[in-house]
């Protein structure tokens, strides 16, 4: 999803111009989740679709200001919510790849480390105490070689964001009858 239509849709769920559920929270946790999943998670990724849907419930950019604080703040979070479901994905990854032995280049390190700053521009005490904790994983993570890569460390980030999400899903009563 193209980082300006994130926006569109981020302002049409926050300020009641989209089809919602009557829960901006969380219609636009769901909005961010699935721009977080349309990509192997990798921080410059939660960076950027964080910023975006940022902008799109800035007030600021809102035609009827009447509505804005009180949507805004719903919408907010709902965008936290995803961004430290995202950001606990990539520290589970993250402890298990160094576990391993796996690193990341000085190159790559200091890339996530800047969307890392980037997202903290993003208000929420959860949020800066997972940034902070995900900082330390990565820096753990960082090796002087260059011939190391960060894509395995994403491909398990997105699957343990699946698993974080299908975590928080109620099993249906049907299922625990069923033994």
């Amino acid at each position: 999803m193209p980082f300006s239509r994130l926006e569109q849709n981020a302002r049409k769920v926050a300020f009641g111009r989209a089809r919602t559920r009557n829960d901006i929270r969380r219609d636009m946790r769901e909005l961010t989740l699935t721009a977080l999943r349309s990509r192997v998670l990798t921080l410059p990724h939660v960076a950027a679709v964080a910023i975006a849907i940022a902008n799109g419930i800035d007030p600021a950019k809102v035609s009827s200001p009447s509505r804005a604080p009180a949507s805004r703040s719903r919408a907010q979070e709902g965008l936290v919510e995803a961004v430290i479901k995202a950001l606990a994905a990539l520290d589970v990854a993250t402890q298990e790849y160094v576990s391993v032995g796996g690193r990341i280049c000085a190159a790559e390190a200091g890339e996530w480390l800047a969307a890392l700053e980037a997202i903290g521009a993003i208000d929420g005490k959860e949020l800066a105490a997972r940034l902070a904790t995900l900082e330390k994983a990565l820096r753990a993570a960082e090796s002087a070689e260059s011939a190391e890569t960060s894509y395995a460390l994403a491909l398990l980030a997105s699957g343990a964001l699946l698993g974080l999400i299908e975590a928080d899903r109620a099993v249906p009563a049907k299922s625990l009858n069923a033994s």
